[in-house]
C-alpha cells in the first residue's frame, strides 16, 4: 500500500465519501472539501474509519442550509456508525457488563431508544464487534431532566429541540483502555456541533468514587478539585475533560443508584463554543533528562497512586492495567500524571497498546530520548528565516490587525456581491463571496505610473503593487534604505491574472504580473 508523507485532498460534489478508495494509513491526514452537509459527512466518514482531528468548519456557521464543508480527517482502527435494531442483542449484553442489576435498561427500553429517536443512537465497532454505545435525545430545554428519571429515556424526545441529551455511554470493560470511550463521546459533541437546530449538549452523570470517600454533603463533592486544580471525581473529569462545566444536582434522577443517594450530576457543553481542558500537553521549553530508573519509578508512583490504598496489592509491574482493576476512568487520571510528570502528550489508545507499567515506562523512556534529541536538532542555526515585514488585504479587513482580529472574533467575511462590482441577478452565479473594500483605490504616480497606464493594469496587481510595498513599508524599510542594503529582492506570485496572459519568450513580452514586479524593483532601486 502506498504512503503519503503530507495530507491527502479529496474534493466532493455531492457525493459520499469513499475511504475504500484511498490509500491511507493511520499516519495519513486527509482534508476533505465537499458540498455535503457537515454532520452528514461526518457520519459517512465515521463509518469508514475517518474521524476530524479537529472541529469540523461549515459555511455558513450557522443555519439550517450547509453550502460547503472543510475538515480534517485521519484514519483509525475503529468505526462509527448509528445503532440499528439488528444490534439489540450486542447492545443488551454490553448494558449488562457496564452497569449493576438494578441500574441496566431493559430490552424494551433499549429498543424504545432506537425508535423514537434512531439518528441519535451511535455505536463504536472494532474488528467487526461492537464494543460501544452513546445513546441521545432532543429535549425543549435542559430543565426537562428535573422533571424525568434515567428510566424514563426518550419519553420526552421532541424531534426538533435544541438540546441535545446524552443518556448513557458504554463500552466493554476489556476495551475500556482503548480510549473509546473518549472516541465515542468527540465525536458525538464534534456532530452535535454542526447538526442544524442543536444548541447545546448535557448529560446527567453521576459520581464513580463519592461513596469510597464517604464525603458527607454531594454537592460538596463535585466541586472538589485536586492539588492541580481538576475535578477529583473521575467521571466528572471525563467530561470536564470534552469541555463541559459541572451545573449541580439532579434530585432522583437515578432513585436506585444507592451510592449516590439517588442523585445525577447535571453537566452542560456549551457547544459551539466548546473547548477540550486537556492537561496532556507538551512543554516545548523543557527538556526532561531522565534515566531508566526516573522514568520506571514515576510510572510506578502514578499508578499506585491511582490504585489507591484498597487495590495497591494489585499492582505488579508485568500485571496489565485491568486486571489491577483500573478502568477507563482510571486511566484517563493515568494519562494525566504521566502526562503533566514527563511533558508528553499520550494519544488515544496509548494503554492498549502498553498494558503494563514495565511497557509503559519503556515506551515513555524511548520517547524522551527522541524529544531530547529532537530539540538538540532544532537548535537555532545561522541560515534561519525570520519575518521582518507583512501585509495583506481580505474581505471586510484592510490590513492583517483587522484580520486578526475577525480571526478571533469569528467574524464570517463573507457577503452578497455589491452591486457596485456586478448585479448578481443578471448572472447565474452566487449572490454571495469575499469582496476587498476600496479596491479601485490606487495611487499611479506614487509607482510613477501614468494614469492612462492605471487604468488598464488588472485590479489584482494594483493590490499586488500595493500590498508588496506595504510589506516593505511594515519592515521599516524605505526606498532609499533598500536601495543601500538588499541587493536581491524574491518576489513570490500566487495570482492569476484576469487577462489570461503569459509570459512569451517570442515576444519578450512579460505577463502583467511579472511588469508589476518589475515596476516595485524599478521603484525601490532607481
Amino acid at each position: 500500500m502506498q504512503t503519503f508523507s503530507g495530507p491527502i485532498i479529496y474534493c466532493l460534489r455531492s457525493a459520499q465519501l469513499d475511504a475504500n478508495r484511498l490509500p491511507l494509513t493511520e499516519l495519513d491526514e486527509l482534508i476533505v472539501l465537499a458540498e455535503q452537509d457537515t454532520d452528514a459527512l461526518l457520519m459517512d466518514a465515521a463509518a469508514q474509519g475517518l474521524f476530524a482531528e479537529r472541529q469540523p468548519w461549515r459555511y455558513p456557521a450557522t443555519g439550517s442550509e450547509c453550502k460547503v464543508t472543510l475538515t480534517v480527517f485521519k484514519q483509525h482502527a475503529r468505526q462509527i456508525r448509528l445503532a440499528q435494531s439488528d444490534d439489540l442483542p450486542a447492545l443488551l449484553a454490553l448494558e449488562q457488563q457496564c452497569w449493576l442489576p438494578a441500574l441496566q435498561a431493559t430490552q424494551q427500553q433499549l429498543a424504545f431508544r432506537l425508535s423514537v429517536y434512531p439518528d441519535g443512537q451511535l455505536v463504536l465497532v472494532h474488528n467487526g464487534q461492537l464494543v460501544g454505545v452513546i445513546y441521545s435525545q432532543r429535549l425543549a430545554d435542559a430543565d426537562t431532566v428535573y422533571r424525568m428519571t434515567a428510566e424514563q429515556a426518550c419519553e420526552d424526545h421532541n424531534a426538533q429541540g435544541p438540546v441535545l441529551h446524552l443518556l448513557v455511554i458504554n463500552i466493554v470493560p476489556a476495551y475500556q483502555h482503548a480510549g473509546f470511550g473518549d472516541a465515542l463521546l468527540e465525536f458525538a459533541l464534534q456532530r452535535a456541533s454542526v447538526t442544524p437546530g442543536i444548541a447545546e449538549v448535557i448529560a446527567v452523570t453521576l459520581c464513580r468514587d463519592y461513596d469510597a470517600l464517604r464525603e458527607p454533603d454531594l454537592s460538596l463533592y463535585i466541586e472538589q478539585r485536586n492539588p492541580q486544580g481538576r475535578l477529583i471525581d473521575p467521571v466528572l473529569r471525563f467530561h470536564e475533560l470534552h469541555g463541559a462545566q459541572v451545573t449541580g444536582l439532579v434530585p432522583g434522577y437515578r432513585p436506585k443508584d444507592v451510592k449516590n443517594l439517588g442523585y445525577g450530576v447535571l453537566v452542560r457543553y456549551q457547544i459551539h463554543s466548546r473547548r477540550r481542558d486537556e492537561l496532556q500537553s507538551e512543554n516545548a521549553g523543557n527538556t526532561l533528562v531522565l534515566t531508566w530508573q526516573d522514568v520506571s519509578n514515576t510510572v510506578t508512583q502514578a499508578i499506585q497512586a491511582c490504585l489507591g490504598n484498597t487495590r495497591s496489592a494489585a499492582f505488579s509491574p508485568n500485571q496489565p492495567l485491568l486486571m489491577m482493576g483500573l478502568d477507563s476512568a482510571d486511566l484517563l487520571q493515568l494519562a494525566e500524571r504521566l502526562s503533566s510528570a514527563f511533558q508528553l502528550r499520550l494519544e488515544q489508545g496509548f494503554f492498549f497498546h502498553y498494558t503494563t507499567s514495565e511497557k509503559i515506562a519503556q515506551a515513555l523512556f524511548k520517547r524522551l530520548e527522541q524529544k531530547a534529541t529532537l530539540t538538540q536538532r532544532q537548535e537555532p542555526h545561522a541560515d534561519d528565516i525570520a519575518i521582518i515585514g507583512i501585509s495583506g488585504r481580505y474581505p471586510k479587513a484592510d490590513d492583517v490587525q483587522a484580520f486578526w482580529q475577525n480571526l478571533k472574533a469569528g467574524v464570517d467575511a463573507i457577503s452578497e456581491v455589491p452591486l457596485s462590482r456586478w448585479d448578481y441577478r443578471h448572472f447565474d452565479t452566487s449572490r454571495y463571496g469575499g469582496f476587498i473594500n476600496d479596491v479601485a483605490a490606487f495611487d499611479p504616480l506614487f509607482f510613477n505610473i501614468s494614469p492612462s497606464e492605471a487604468e488598464a493594469i488588472d485590479p489584482q496587481e494594483r493590490l499586488f503593487l500595493q500590498t508588496a510595498w506595504h510589506t516593505i513599508e511594515d519592515a521599516a524599510i524605505t526606498a532609499p534604505a533598500y536601495n543601500r542594503f538588499f541587493k536581491v529582492m524574491s518576489v513570490c506570485l500566487s495570482v492569476r491574472c484576469m487577462a489570461n496572459m503569459v509570459c512569451s519568450p517570442k515576444t519578450n513580452r512579460p505577463c502583467h504580473l511579472c511588469f508589476m514586479a518589475q515596476l516595485l524593483i524599478g521603484f525601490l532601486i532607481p
